[in-house]
Order: structure tokens, then sequence, then C-alpha cells
């Protein structure tokens, strides 16, 4: 899957990509690497939760996110994966 856009829906992130029509699926039990900002652009850890194509990104901290990256640290794992088994590209909406 490769990042496609995001869309601020609240407080939270909602993430699409291409190469995930048929959904996404994690690695493990708990989704990590993605990490959000606000105005100040400090990202933060975020919960991630998978809906069918897509992502929702939270961070309680974080009432007005404005960006959201994933696997973006050097040393970061991939935890997001399409179903044919891929890995999610790295990304930060900042570029």
């Amino acid at each position: 899957p490769l990042y496609e856009g995001m869309k601020v829906e609240g407080d939270k992130i909602r993430i699409s990509f291409s190469g995930a029509e048929t959904g996404l699926i994690p690695n493990s039990n708990v989704l990590n690497g993605f990490e959000i900002a606000g105005d100040d652009n400090k990202f933060v850890s975020a919960t991630a939760v998978i809906d069918g194509s897509t992502v929702l990104v939270s961070n309680a901290k974080i009432k007005a996110p404005i960006h959201v990256r994933y696997a973006f640290k050097n040393g970061s794992a991939a935890s997001l994966f399409n179903k044919a088994g891929l890995p999610a590209s790295s990304f930060s909406s900042e570029e």
C-alpha cells in the first residue's frame, strides 16, 4: 500500500492508500509506527485502527491534528500490510 492522502475527521486523521482496495491487515495485534502532530508540528505516537482500506489515527493529547506519518523513524518495522501481504511504505503527510 502507498500513501494516497489524509483527511482530518475531528480529532482523528483518516489515511487512504492505493494498493489497498481489498483491505488492510496488521502483522500483529497492535499497529505501530504511526505518529500525528498538531499545529505545533511536534509528532507524538498515535493509536491506529484499520477501517476497511483506510486507517484512523489519533492521540488523546492532539485535539486538532494536521499531520500524520508512518514508519518514519530509522529502524521502524512495518506493521501494516495489504491482504496480498505487501507492507505499507513509510510516509509523512508533510511532504
